[in-house]
């Protein structure tokens, strides 16, 4: 007996003895096994809360747009008698109360969402489509003032965003006489494109944009601080050069910039934000405006070696000196 428990014990020092490393790479190895039987376990929740939180999202967007329509359907009824009553007023205390958001905006082409977006209430917004389909148009932004339960104070506000595109009148040629019978033929009307001013609906309304390269348009030209030529238009990334050249006839510019980067000011990360800008021009402008002072004109650019007579051409119509 003595013989099978000293056997016995010299057995299990054998085999369930370990050294110093040993023991190192059992610990390590128990880790990266519990990792890895604990870690599957985890993805359910990670996925079931990004799905969530995506889900979430959807939902309030969908139940927003599902507002809106609901209300103008609802209202829908009594337009026609609250158009032709002016003593019609937005009854108090409905609970129809958006966030008010203004940009630029054309009345003969919004949506409705957009007119929501604006402060218009649905009925207001009702009006306005029913006044569009009956063939009316607005041509001038005080044609606001004319629309039955917009409050003067909300037009009045909104007036200086209204951008109404130009349509092509006939030409004096259009009228052509052949073989003894008379033919008309009517120029179709062909909106014109603010590209300064125009948002997404209205670049979405030209022909070969769509929700992405109108939102990507829309994007470059606030990064830039505005386009100087219509060119530009064509830099904007993933918007074909064939799409480009049809959409170039209906593309028209009112204004230049309207946000500049004062070089006697910024710092590299403001020059950097310009999408014409690299890190390392940017850092070079500051460094050089540290050594020599301010910039007394933006030609001064030229004597920093990595600054091209090209590069400046095409930055300095957002450059300025203050």
């Amino acid at each position: 007996m003595a013989r099978y428990k000293h056997g016995f014990r010299h057995w299990v020092k054998d085999y369930f003895t370990f050294t110093k490393w040993q023991r190192r790479a059992l610990i390590m190895l128990l880790a990266i096994a519990i990792i890895l039987i604990v870690l599957p376990a985890t993805f359910p929740y990670i996925l079931s809360h990004n799905n969530t939180a995506d889900a979430d999202s959807l939902v309030v967007t969908t139940v927003n747009e599902w507002v809106v329509r609901r209300q103008l359907a609802d209202t829908a009824a009594n337009d026609e008698a609250d158009v032709n009553n002016e003593s019609w007023r937005e009854p108090a205390g409905t609970a129809y109360n958006p966030k008010i958001s203004f940009f630029p905006f054309d009345p003969n082409t919004a949506f409705a969402a957009d007119f929501a977006k604006l402060g218009m209430k649905p009925k207001t917004i009702q009006t306005i489509l029913h006044y569009r389909e009956k063939g009316g148009r607005f041509r001038k932004p005080e044609d606001l003032l004319k629309i039955y339960g917009l409050p003067k104070e909300l037009a009045e506000k909104l007036m200086p965003y209204v951008v109404i595109a130009d349509i092509e009148k006939p030409r004096d040629n259009d009228w052509k006489r052949d073989s003894g019978f008379t033919k008309t033929k009517t120029e179709k009307a062909i909106a014109k494109v603010d590209i300064n001013l125009a948002d997404t609906s209205q670049w979405i309304a030209l022909p070969g944009i769509g929700s992405k390269l109108a939102s990507r348009i829309v994007n470059f030209r606030d990064k830039l601080g505005g386009f100087y030529s219509i060119e530009q238009v064509g830099e904007t990334y993933a918007l074909p050069d064939s799409t480009f050249q049809k959409i170039r006839p209906r593309l028209l510019m009112s204004n230049g910039p309207f946000r500049f980067v004062n070089i006697n000011s910024a710092n590299v990360e403001e020059i950097k934000a310009h999408p014409y800008v690299k890190w390392n021009e940017a850092n070079a402008i500051v460094q050089f405006r540290t050594q020599h002072g301010r910039y007394g004109a933006v030609d001064d650019l030229l004597k920093i070696a990595i600054i091209s007579s090209e590069w400046l051409q095409r930055m300095k119509p957002y450059l300025k000196l203050e």
